[in-house]
């Protein structure tokens, strides 16, 4: 049930020949279909209106460009989750040509100009990250709801809201009366990004004789262009160069040269969308602004195996988790990961890839998916952010009259990227337990909520400061590991308020009793203190406390909060940069002219980039064209009509982007064109397409 409605018009007025003026505006209403990287969506309603006013005074044009969408009713056949749009573009540009004689003979043109363009999206959080989306981006959302303050203003302290798998169902799923609630620390304005672009450009070209007989020809020009979404970049350069030789009016030679800019479009850096489930983790399709460095585990970190001294003075560890020998070398350089899963024995927290346990694994949306190597795992590379696409291309042209009545043309060309874009893929690696192959973590995509270096769990930090109050009490003030610092790793134990009595961890016992029912006293009597703690209750989940991250109290100092990591559980779906890459291929098309009335044509395209090499799934990925095609087409005017018949191939070629995968071609069309004039004032047409 696809339906179209449009309707334009346009208005022209000259004043002089010299001086004239153009309005043109549209509107258009459409029902349809649209396929999109992560699944289909039907659109009823999509409205989109412009208006274009431009002008030429001789030599001196000028136009301003507005256009504006509403996305009516648009909604995903996944999710059923609906969009909107109401974003908006205005552009301006002014351009002037003139030309300079030199000698009589020369002479050079030159034509330059200036361009501005606005672009002002608005998708209210549904799209774009620029609006209340209903899920915590900067996984604050733990600290809100443990700080005792009414965040969000609407008469419920330290609320937690609805999972964003159950919001929008018009229910009331976690029992609290309130339907579709949104928690304390989910779509604070500070989660938003500004996505509201201005671009500006300068530009200018000259065409020049070379030579008397203007056989040779010089074209130079050059543009400037500066982005405010960019502006780490400063003014972008990009000039151009070239140069043509006509021996004869049957024959013209071209050698070109040009650096040209291609920024990344607010959907690539900014957009944020929910497009469900992968296993147990949310999924989203994610604008890639700030690219990836996934935190690893440096000498600093201290990180090492939770113990404590025993009489003897000897180190112990404590907890579940086999660490095996040499635990804190083993793990340098390797990067931390999320752990979601309560049964290895170790906190959910930030923890690091210990590669005799663990190995990454990279999830698809379209096949099997990728497991690392040992030495992969550990050597986990970042992802790069999206930058401005650096273009180098070089360009030899022929167009000549090969035959008295065949005219052929001839373009072989060949391209550098820099910071080139790949289609949307998986960039949030899983963590597999390498001897049952349970997912039990993943590498958070974004710095929000990990408390880096790591979660205080194991950091050999006193994060709550509360060593140094008991460490004459129980005799900490040695230096047990000889590192220069007293305060070390395993001096922690249990204190009861209201007696002022100790526990040494060795009292109590890691078996699950609990000081209550060794000692007949309430848990809320006693507290774990020193330096990373365990405590029976919460075990290394844990007791460290860290300022947090915005929130404070009535004196205006930081609350403090347990220090876990807390980034949003999600997988995420984003453009790669795959750096530098090379493009290159030949174009060649022919026409020949049998006489007034018949005429054939036709061209052939060899484009030689067919896949690119994706660092984090190890794989080739594919180009999505095709390595050949043409196409050869006749046109006959006769005694019965005029008649057109185009054919055209395309190669066989692998195609892949989001939930897509899957092979196209080869294929052959063709297309039949037919008209015929009954008389004067009436004509008849008959079209068939893609045959």
């Amino acid at each position: 049930e696809v339906q179209n409605r449009k309707i334009d018009i346009r208005l022209d007025y000259d004043f002089s020949d010299d001086f004239n003026a153009t309005f043109t505006s549209g509107y258009s209403w459409t029902k349809t279909q649209q396929v999109t990287t992560i699944g289909r969506y039907i659109s009823e309603g999509w409205e989109s209106k412009y208006y274009q006013i431009r002008s030429r005074y001789r030599n001196f044009f000028a136009q301003i460009y507005y256009n504006q969408s509403y996305s009516g009713i648009t909604r995903s056949y996944l999710t059923g989750q609906t969009l909107r749009d109401n974003s908006s573009d205005i552009s301006g540009q002014f351009q002037h040509s003139f030309d300079i004689r030199e000698y009589s003979s020369f002479k050079t043109n030159i034509v330059w100009g200036f361009d501005y363009n606005k672009s002002a999206p608005k998708t209210f959080g549904t799209i774009l990250n620029d609006g209340p989306n209903g899920y915590d981006n900067d996984g604050d959302q733990i600290f809100y709801q443990s700080d005792g303050v009414d965040n969000n203003n609407n008469g419920l302290i330290d609320e937690r809201g609805e999972p964003l798998r159950l919001r929008n169902n018009g229910k009331d799923d976690n029992n609290n009366g309130l339907i579709d609630e949104l928690g304390e620390g989910v779509d604070e304005p500070d989660e938003y990004s500004n996505i509201i672009t201005n671009d500006y450009g300068f530009y200018f070209q000259s065409k020049t004789d070379l030579t008397w007989d203007k056989k040779f020809e010089f074209i130079a020009s050059a543009r400037l262009d500066y982005s405010d979404q960019f502006s780490e970049n400063g003014i972008q350069f990009g000039p151009k160069f070239g140069l043509f030789y006509n021996p004869n009016d049957k024959y013209s030679y071209r050698l070109t040269y040009g650096r040209a800019f291609s920024n990344p479009n607010a959907s690539a850096l900014n957009i944020d969308l929910y497009i469900g489930n992968l296993a147990v983790f949310p999924t989203f399709l994610r604008g890639n602004k700030n690219g990836v460095q996934y935190k690893t585990v440096k000498p600093e970190d201290n990180i090492q195996p939770p113990s404590f001294y025993n009489a003897n003075g000897d180190l112990e560890v404590i907890g579940s988790y086999e660490f095996g020998d040499n635990y804190s070398e083993r793990i340098q350089n390797a990067p931390y990961f999320y752990n979601v899963v309560g049964d290895i024995g170790a906190p959910n927290d930030l923890i690091p890839l210990d590669t005799s346990k663990f190995i990454i694994f990279i999830p698809s949306l379209t096949d099997d998916g990728v497991y690392y190597t040992e030495e992969e795992s550990i050597n986990l590379l970042g992802i790069d952010a999206l930058k401005a696409e650096e273009i180098h291309s070089w360009e030899i042209g022929f167009k000549g009259l090969i035959t008295p009545k065949t005219v052929l043309t001839v373009d072989v060309y060949a391209s550098r990227y820099l910071d080139f874009f790949s289609p949307n893929t998986i960039i949030t690696p899983w963590v597999k337990d390498k001897e049952t192959n349970i997912t039990v973590g993943f590498m958070p995509t974004t710095d929000s909520g990990l408390n880096c270096p790591c979660g205080t769990a194991w950091d050999g930090v006193d994060n709550d400061g509360d060593w140094e109050t008991y460490a004459d009490l129980f005799g900490w003030r040695d230096d047990k590991n000889n590192d220069g610092n007293i305060v070390d790793p395993g001096e922690w134990g249990f204190i009861v308020s209201d007696l002022d009595t100790f526990f040494h961890p060795s009292e109590v016992g890691f078996d699950g009793i609990d000081i209550n029912n060794n000692y007949g006293l309430d848990d809320d009597r006693w507290t774990a203190v020193g330096v990373d703690e365990w405590s029976p209750v919460t075990g290394l989940s844990e007791a460290e406390l860290a300022p947090h991250p915005s929130q404070t109290d009535s004196d205006g100092n930081p609350l403090m909060l347990p220090a876990i990591a807390t980034a949003p559980p999600s997988v995420v779906l984003a453009s790669l940069n795959y750096g530098k890459v090379w493009m290159q291929g030949a174009d060649m098309g022919f026409t020949h002219i049998f006489n007034e009335k018949t005429i054939l044509n036709g061209n052939f395209s060899w484009y030689n980039t067919s896949s690119f090499f994706n660092e984090l799934i190890r794989k080739n990925e594919p180009i999505n064209a095709p390595k050949f095609k043409y196409n050869v087409g006749i046109n006959w005017d006769s005694d019965f009509g005029d008649f057109a018949l185009n054919y055209r191939h395309v190669d066989r070629f692998d195609w892949k982007d989001g939930i897509w995968e899957g092979v196209i071609g080869p294929y052959d069309i063709f297309d039949l064109h037919y008209n015929y004039e009954i008389n004067r004032n009436l004509k008849l047409s008959l079209t068939a397409q893609n045959i």
